[in-house]
């Protein structure tokens, strides 16, 4: 008996390795993406802790007893908790004694975004920063 055999559909055989070859040309693509979206978020998140560590400096700045290093030492534990280093912390008025009711007491922290990257980044000047101003308690 005579049997007939199936061939395979026209071009199935010159495709055997067309999936690696399209997959090696979308990865880096596909992974710079990636790479992107996790930068991204974690620059969203260190904007956040920065932010965070401004309000708790301020908010320790207008208690009365408060000073400028117990401010600072705050801030450097918080962002060292938070694993972020070579911050700059500008508080404002320096001297938290001369203040007086209602005045404002102004904490700024900067840090480099190549510092807190977990990607290199190549050579971006580009400054993190936060501010928080709040009104000092003081009584009259």
């Amino acid at each position: 008996m005579f049997r007939r055999t199936r061939r395979p559909p026209f071009g199935r055989k010159r495709r055997r390795g067309a999936a690696a070859v399209e997959f090696a040309l979308v990865a880096p693509v596909l992974f710079l993406v990636i790479f992107g979206i996790v930068e991204v978020g974690r620059a969203i998140m260190v904007q956040q802790l920065l932010t965070n560590a401004s309000r708790e400096g301020a908010r320790h700045a207008v208690i009365e007893s408060s000073t400028s290093g117990e401010v600072v030492q705050l801030i450097q534990e918080y962002l060292n908790y938070c694993s972020i280093s070579h911050a700059e912390i500008q508080i404002t008025p320096e001297n938290l004694a001369t203040l007086g009711p209602g005045d404002s007491v102004s904490v700024g922290i900067k840090v480099p975004l190549d510092k807190v990257s977990w990607v290199p980044i190549m050579n971006l000047n580009i400054i993190m920063s936060a501010k928080s101003v709040m009104k000092a308690e003081r009584f009259e």
